[in-house]
């Protein structure tokens, strides 16, 4: 499959997921303990605010969105009538919209990260075992299955735009999302145990409907960030013989300062040169660059 052919496979795939998990959402959640609710969807909004504020910040039309999402969840939780399937739409554009006011990769997906980690705190205790507890899995579940789905469309996206570089760092990108993906389920897996010992009609069931889904979706976008990285340079190390200049090194390593001194700025940049080693770099020092 062709990258752009599987950047669209998943945009599909992820659509079929919030589709799938909002239905598995309307399907478990009791309307008639709504403190439970305004609750869990208050600890979700707090972790998005935290983490994902500072992305959403560098778009004032993002900000703007993600304001008026976020007043019009508190309408929907002062009704008199709860409506779960508006609460859910609610939920998945408050996770996901933040990832469009940046295209940095690297930098999206290690807020993300740090977003899944505090949604992981989000899980009834043993003292939540009932119906409440249930609306709190319920919504711990639908925000940790968006943001699956946000890494994904983090991850296809032209590499280059996004920062990545060097064919390593694709690959690195790819096994984080990964690591994600894996720790997300194993999370989403604990607040169903948590339940196993309740009646059949009064359990929790992680994922449900959207297991295979999430499952897809990530892989696609694995397949992408690997079949692109072949169009990314490959990173070679060495240590310097002798004491150089930065300057020369770019120079002669890249064939010439570049635009506007693009490859001196890149020589200095990828190895995060700092003060005096901007100017000379001594002997054995290692040194990286992109062939």
């Amino acid at each position: 499959m062709s990258e752009n052919a599987t950047s669209d496979a998943v945009g599909i795939r992820a659509n079929l997921v919030a589709i799938s998990a909002a239905d598995q959402f309307v399907a478990g959640l009791d309307i008639s303990k709504p403190f439970s609710i305004a609750n869990a969807i208050a600890s979700v909004t707090n972790a998005v605010n935290s983490f994902l504020g500072p992305i959403a910040e560098k778009s004032a039309q993002i900000k703007s969105e993600m304001d008026a999402i976020q007043r019009a969840t508190q309408d929907l939780l002062a009704a008199t009538i709860l409506n779960p399937l508006s609460i859910a739409g609610n939920l998945q554009a408050l996770i996901e919209t933040p990832l469009l006011a940046i295209n940095d990769i690297r930098s999206r997906l290690a807020a993300y990260a740090n977003l899944a980690g505090a949604l992981f705190g989000i899980q009834p205790d043993e003292g939540e075992i009932n119906n409440e507890g249930r609306n709190k899995a319920h919504i711990q579940q639908i925000a940790l299955t968006s943001t699956v789905t946000a890494n994904a469309k983090i991850a296809v996206v032209n590499p280059k735009e996004g920062g990545l570089t060097s064919q390593s760092q694709a690959v690195q990108t790819a096994q984080d999302i990964a690591t994600q993906y894996d720790a997300i389920v194993a999370n989403l897996d604990e607040s169903q145990e948590l339940f196993e010992d309740k009646d059949i009609e009064d359990q929790h069931f992680s994922q449900e409907q959207s297991h295979y889904e999430t499952m897809l979706v990530t892989s696609q976008a694995i397949e992408f960030l690997l079949q692109s990285s072949f169009n990314l340079k490959i990173e070679r190390r060495f240590k310097l013989d002798r004491p150089r200049a930065p300057v020369e090194i770019a120079i002669i390593e890249y064939g010439g300062p570049g635009e506007n001194d693009a490859n001196i700025d890149l020589f200095i940049n990828s190895n995060r040169l700092k003060g005096n080693d901007i100017l000379l770099l001594p002997a054995l020092r290692e040194v990286l660059i992109y062939a």
